[in-house]
């Protein structure tokens, strides 16, 4: 049957047959049930941004969803609100001048 041959960096090899490897799968050991299902590519895969924007876009539906079918809870949001990207801003704001200071320590203003 099929092989797969490792070698080491002292240039020894070993085959060992492919149905020795365990196949993994979405939501593998040690990730809870409540962040297993944001997972869509196998344990160790750099997920980045395109996931992010899909998680973000998912849960955002599955809200308007419910708030159709009259089972939405608040508790449900666990996307970003408007009030969190107004922090953003405030956040960039703050970078911005404490650069403009030579990169000193400043406050963040909560009602710009």
């Amino acid at each position: 049957g099929a092989q797969v041959l490792s070698i080491t960096e002292n240039g020894y090899g070993k085959r060992t047959p492919v149905e020795d490897f365990s196949v993994h799968h979405r939501g593998g050991g040690g990730i809870e049930p409540a962040a297993a299902k944001y997972g869509r590519l196998p344990a160790g895969h750099t997920e980045g941004w395109l996931e992010s924007m899909g998680n973000l876009y998912r849960s955002f539906m599955e809200c308007l969803r419910a708030k159709k079918d009259g089972t939405f809870e608040p508790g449900m949001i666990d996307f970003p609100t408007v009030h969190d990207g107004a922090e953003g801003v405030r956040f960039v704001q703050a970078c911005l001048q404490s650069n403009e200071k030579g990169n000193a320590w400043v406050t963040m203003d909560e009602n710009a």
